[in-house]
Formats: structure tokens, sequence, C-alpha cells
């Protein structure tokens, strides 16, 4: 029966989405439906073309390589559906570091597209606010469109909202990547060091492999990135949000502040202010806890590559073919490296050590998270074709056979399953799909082998997809419009990039570089940019309450 009414429902937007694809996109006509699918229009246009066939144009970043089978399979399993029989897809891409140009270039001719992938770092919310992509509020949480239903959750859409509406779809597997350090388990064992279970087993360990780097043929104990730096080393960054505290980075980063019932901002600090921008934060972060954090990370650069503020290299690569002890990563990085190591080094084996505490126990609720996304789909005003699209990504999202299909390809030629929620690749040709610029969904998620041999991997990754790990945000789907101070932004980011606080760089000159930092971003706009990010975040919390 419920199968039925979904047919019936999907009946209903049949006759105008074949309507529309019977007639050639017009670049200057643009025709948003302001969250309302077509769905809900007139019977009378419900009539008409309904022999038509609508083709969907969509592009992602990075290569996909044989998704015409795919399509055979798809297009055989909903030949005799009335809406998906009519959908023909055709998906092209564009390579990474050509992408925001080509991304820019498509919105500015409005070309022939129905759906455009679109990361954050993409400009996404000033986008929105240019009135670019359209409000898909409706149809989510639709039951015409119950794949869509079922994949996102209420949580999961707040936090990807923007102005309260869902004008991209987010893709993410996990809420967050569970953030550590990935070493060489084989050389602990080698030399005989305890567990890392902490930072002063991670410390001893450092210690030793740095006495062993000609021995080993290392580069450095620990290898640091140039544009990470050790990001997260020791950070409160957790602790920060379960005490209700949270970053923005806006230029500087800014600390926020909120009150225990999250209804008022507190304040809004930076690395080097006066002690007065922290009086009002909860007692062990009323001091410039900031400056303190960036202090105590100069004692670790004794076991970091020499050259971590200025190289270029690529320390993953590098550390992937046994150039590095350990080095930062996320615990999918762990997993892919432990693959990428094997192919080099047959002996070796990764450890993963987790940098949070509450997180390294597995503990229920360990994770304040937005739940925002960096990935997302969007659809760009000027398509006539939503509807179709959006009937295709339900199609895609109403279970785990068509999710692995478009994601994995055809099972028994390009993957085969190990168990309910593993998976392990038959060839790495044949079939590819990133996931993260089209599929991904935490409703949908199969373990790599990889993490199916390792036991440890498996606990880590069972915890990193449980839903009880985390608690919302109360910020949850705040996007700052930072158009009054983009001026400043720029300038002060410019400041952010250079001061590399987050390498230890500065020993025992770090206090006198932080105050000149400080200096600079003052004179830049640094108060201007603080009184718009409190007015707009106060502004946020109060249409909650009054919501």
């Amino acid at each position: 029966m419920k199968k039925m009414k979904t047919l019936l429902s999907l009946l209903l937007v049949i006759s105008l989405l074949l309507t529309a694809c019977s007639k050639p996109v017009s670049k200057n006509n643009q025709t948003g439906n302001e969250g309302t699918p077509e769905a809900t229009k007139t019977e009378e246009s419900k009539t008409e073309g309904t022999e038509e066939m609508t083709t969907i144009n969509i592009r992602v970043i990075n290569p996909v390589t044989n998704f015409d089978k795919v399509l055979d399979v798809f297009y055989d399993k909903v030949k005799d559906d009335p809406v998906l029989s009519k959908i023909k897809v055709n998906l092209t891409y564009v390579e990474g570091a050509d992408y925001a140009d080509k991304l820019n270039l498509a919105i500015t001719a409005q070309e022939d597209y129905d759906l455009l992938f679109v990361g954050a770092w993409h400009g996404l919310s000033d986008k929105i606010n240019d009135g670019i992509f359209k409000d898909l509020s409706s149809y989510f949480n639709n039951d015409a469109y119950p794949g869509l239903k079922a994949a996102f959750n209420e949580d999961y859409l707040t936090a990807n909202s923007f102005n309260g509406k869902t004008y991209a779809i987010p893709l993410a597997e996990s809420y967050e990547d569970i953030k550590g350090i990935i070493y060489r388990e084989d050389l602990r064992e080698k030399y005989s060091l305890p567990e890392i279970v902490d930072y002063t087993t991670y410390e001893q360990y450092l210690e030793e492999i740095a006495k062993h780097i000609n021995d080993e043929g290392l580069i450095a104990a620990w290898g640091v990135s140039p544009t990470q730096g050790m990001t997260e080393f020791e950070n409160p960054g957790y602790d920060n949000r379960r005490s209700n505290i949270y970053m923005y980075n806006y230029g500087a980063k800014f600390y926020v502040a909120l009150n225990s019932d999250s209804t008022k901002v507190l304040d809004a600090a930076t690395v080097g202010d006066d002690a007065s921008h922290f009086a009002a934060f909860p007692e062990l972060y009323n001091k410039d806890y900031i400056s303190d954090w960036y202090t105590d990370l100069t004692k670790w650069t004794k076991y970091i590559n020499s050259d971590a503020v200025s190289s270029n290299d690529d320390i993953g690569a590098a550390f992937d073919a046994g150039l590095y002890g350990a080095t930062y990563g996320t615990a999918t990085e762990w997993v892919s490296r432990t693959k990428n190591i094997e192919n080099t080094n047959p002996d070796a084996k990764l450890g993963f050590f987790i940098m949070d505490e509450k997180q390294r126990n597995f503990e229920p609720g360990a994770i304040v998270s937005n739940m925002q996304a960096w990935n997302f789909l969007c659809a760009p005003t000027w398509s006539k074709k939503t509807d179709a699209v959006m009937a295709f990504l339900d199609w895609m999202w109403s279970s785990k056979e068509n999710h692995d299909l478009i994601q994995y390809g055809i099972e028994g030629e390009d993957w085969e399953a190990i168990g309910d929620n593993a998976y392990k690749t038959i060839s790495t040709d044949s079939y590819v799909m990133p996931g993260y610029s089209f599929t991904w969904n935490p409703a949908y998620i199969r373990y790599d082998s990889a993490v199916v041999n390792n036991e440890y991997a498996n606990k880590v990754y069972d915890y990193m997809y449980n839903n009880d790990t985390y608690n919302l945000s109360p910020l949850a789907g705040f996007n700052f419009d930072q158009k009054s101070v983009e001026t400043q932004v720029a300038a002060i980011s410019a400041y952010t990039n250079d001061a590399k606080f987050e390498w230890g760089a500065y020993g025992e000159n770090t206090a006198a570089k932080i105050k000149e930092y400080h200096d600079a971003c003052e004179k830049a706009g640094l108060e201007l940019i603080r009184a718009e990010l409190i007015k707009q975040l106060q502004d946020f919390l109060d249409k909650k309450i009054s919501n």
C-alpha cells in the first residue's frame, strides 16, 4: 500500500516534468520554483507532453569512470516506472583544480545544468544569498519523495540550512571524521615502546623514533603539512564545544562563548585579545587560552620536519612512502593510508591515536557538532528540470541497493559485499564515482574491507557513524554574511595565513609574534568583524527562540 501511495504521488509530477523537458532552457529566463515542487501546480499543466523524455544535466567534481554501464542498469530497473523511465541522466565532471573557475563560468553564462556540485569553499553561502540556487526545502520531508525523506533527517537538514531553508543538498557520510595521529605501529613494536594511549606515550614514541631517523630512512619523526600545521593537536577544540564555545574563522579565528541555555552570545575572542574579551567565558577559558595553546605547541617542533612552514611537499604521500614516523590525519585517512603504505612496505602497520580523550574512550555524546557538510549539490534557478533531478536523487537514496549501484558500481563486477555493511573493490579501474561529490549520505554506509580486517578500526568506525556520538550544536545552521566586512576579512586572512601559529614556529618569540599579529589585525578592522559576527549570531539565536 505504501508503495502504491508513493507511485500515485510521483505520478502527479510526471506531466509537468516531461513538459519542461520538451522546451529548451533559455539562459536569459530564470525560473526559480521558490521552494515549491512543480507537482503542486495546476491540473491543466499535468496533461501535456506525457510521451516526451527529459535529460537532466549534472556536473560533479573529479573524474567519474564508466558511469554509462551503471546508468544502463538504472534504466533497466526503472523501465516500467511512469516517471523515472522518462528521465535520462547526463553526468559530467571537471577536475578539482579547475572546478571553481568552471563553476563561476557556468553560473555567469547560465549554462545548461540542472544540478551542480558546489563546495562550501566555492563561496556557497554568497551564491545562495545572490539568488543563484533554488530553495529545495519542500522536496524534503515530503511523502512524494520517500527516499529523500528517509535519508535526510531533520537535524541534518537544519544543520545544513541557509536562512532556514534547504538551498544545498549536503553530501557527507559521517557528521565528523574522527581526528588523530596516524603513526607506524610496526616501529612502535620494533623499539618496544608502550602503547600510545595519551600525549605522554605519543611523546615517548616521537622521542625514540627521532633517535632512529637515519636507521629507518626517515625525514623526521613527525611529518607536518605546510597547509595544516599541528591543527587540533592538544587543541581544546572539542572541550570548547562541550563548554559552549564555538570557533569561527572569518579572517581571524574567533572563539564565541554562549550562555548556559544558548540564548545569548557572551563574547567573541581571538588570540592576543585583551583579558576583558575572555572574562565572560566559563572557568578554565576565562583567559587567553588560545595564546597558551600556541605557546605549548613549540615544545613539539623538535620532532617535526624542519621545512614544515615553507615546504610544498605532499606530506601524506611522503608518509605513505615510509618517510615519516607519524602524521596528522583522520579515521578515514588512517584506513586509506594503511592500504597505501602496504603497496610500498608490506611489513608496515599503522596505528591511530585519537587526540580527544572522550572520543578515545568512545563516550556517547562526546562530539558537539554543527553537522555541516563541506560538499553539496545545488539546483540553479534557471533550470526547469528540478522535479526530474529530485526524482532521480530520490531513487538513488531510496534504498541501499540503489545507492550502492551509483556509488560502487555493479555488484559482482566492480565490487563485492562483505556482510551487510562492508565492501571490497574488485577492480580499481572498472568504475570510479567520487562519492563525496554525488552520492554520500549518512543513511548508507559501507565500511572498506580494510576496516573489517582491523578490530580497532571497526570500533572507531562504529563510534564515528553512531548518531549517539553527537549532539547538535545550538549554532548549527548559522552562516555568516560577510559582505559588510569582506575587505577586513580579506586583509586579516592574509595576516593569519602568514602567522603560522599552529606550527609552533616561533619558540620563545611566540608572545611577541602574537602581539604583532593582533596589532595588525586591529588596524585592519578586527573589531568591525567581531561586532558583526556577534550581531549576526545573536540574531540567529533570537530567531530560533521566536520560532
